[in-house]
């Protein structure tokens, strides 16, 4: 079985079984939590072989084209704090590589500013497509492992990445191999520390498919000093977006890697069975409304056939359900099944009557209840994830 991440140790322990149920799989899977005894860092191990691939067909979600308000002002905070601990970000000539960029909404920050060098890297091809017609921004389609560049970049920020990376030390390398030697990098990744303080947005959400590494502040730094890098500031901060915290962490190159072997942070255990017991309650009352549709056997239509979507597959009756179709606007997902259950365009609702629609999404119920009464004038039933 593979090592930690971030300290190689094989001294650990396991916290969770999470289940998944994925596109054209005939049967659910799994991913298991686990904690380092030596360092501290938590994050899922015998990972299927989905994993990945679920990652890459969903990032077509991020290809906001009109960005909701939430995630513009996330993108707000972001460079704010990069503006107020990187003065030299205004300097003429900094050039900036945005990790996992979409289409350019988070550089669009820094051409607003006045940045002229900035280049995103995307593994969607339609981002950089967009990134041009949107904002005449240069968006390269791949992922860092075999990105490279004419010259070194000055800022490498990688905003709601770092926490989907397999392996992190790889990942570093490579982020360390395209940076200058006075670089800085900009980390946004969910504050693990921070699991389980308030009644999650939707149970189990942090153990979506995609997350597989769970920082806390001092398993962040333990991780970068490795590679010669110098955690400058860092602070956590609330988004209601999302439902939850991100770390956000300015490091700068130092080239004198450390191992900080005697740096074990227990605040990622702690927080992460802390947020199992919230997620656990909260998904029987879901778990509960779910049931309630199976006894009653009325038709049902499920919105959306992503990450929360996979776990209630898994986890509760909803494919005991009358459940006639799931609705995903991802075209990489239509055509495919769930368990047998198709999986159809929005379009497909107008030939479907007397039935009702549970929406398996909180980040976005709110859009998509709009949705089926102003544009589909939907006439039955709405139900949200509770």
């Amino acid at each position: 079985m593979p090592n930690c991440p971030v300290c190689r140790s094989d001294d650990k322990e396991g916290l969770h079984r999470q289940l998944f149920v994925f596109p054209e799989l005939a049967a659910p899977t799994h991913y298991d939590v686990a904690h380092c005894r030596s360092c501290g860092f938590v994050f899922a191990e015998n990972l299927p072989a989905q994993i990945q691939h679920e990652y890459y067909s969903e990032a077509v979600h991020h290809l906001h084209t009109a960005l909701p308000d939430g995630l513009a002002a996330i993108h707000a905070r972001f460079f704010e704090f990069i503006a107020a601990h990187l003065p030299s970000i205004h300097d003429e000539g900094v050039s900036v590589l945005d990790v996992g960029s979409a289409m350019g909404h988070f550089l669009a920050r820094f051409k607003a500013a006045g940045i002229r060098q900035i280049t995103g890297l995307d593994p969607n091809p339609q981002a950089r497509t967009l990134a041009r017609q949107h904002y005449g921004i240069d968006v390269r389609t791949g992922t860092i492992d075999h990105f490279t560049h004419e010259r070194p970049f000055g800022l490498i920020t990688l905003c709601g990445v770092l926490e989907h990376i397999d392996d992190l030390h790889r990942g570093l390398t490579r982020i360390g191999a395209l940076l200058d030697t006075g670089g800085h990098v900009f980390i946004a990744v969910p504050d693990a520390g921070s699991f389980g303080l308030q009644t999650p947005a939707e149970p189990f959400l942090e153990f979506a498919a995609e997350h597989i590494r769970f920082f806390t502040r001092n398993t962040l730094e333990n991780l970068f000093a490795q590679h010669g890098f110098e955690m400058l500031a860092c602070q956590s901060q609330r988004n209601t977006f999302y439902g939850n915290s991100y770390l956000l962490a300015l490091f700068g190159r130092t080239g004198a890697a450390t191992a900080r072997s005697s740096a074990y942070d227990p605040a990622g255990r702690a927080s992460i069975l802390r947020y199992i017991d919230s997620s656990t309650a909260a998904l029987a009352r879901t778990a509960s409304l779910i049931a309630e549709l199976a006894a009653g056997q009325q038709p049902l239509v499920v919105w959306g056939a992503g990450s929360l979507s996979a776990r209630l597959c898994a986890t509760t009756a909803l494919m005991k359900t009358n459940l006639l179709a799931f609705i995903d606007r991802n075209p990489q997902l239509q055509g495919k099944r769930l368990l047998g259950v198709p999986i159809q365009p929005p379009s497909h609702l107008s030939s479907i009557t007397g039935c009702s629609v549970l929406i398996a999404s909180t980040t976005y119920a709110d859009e998509i209840e709009n949705f089926l009464l102003s544009e589909m004038r939907w006439p039955g039933r709405i139900l949200k994830i509770i």
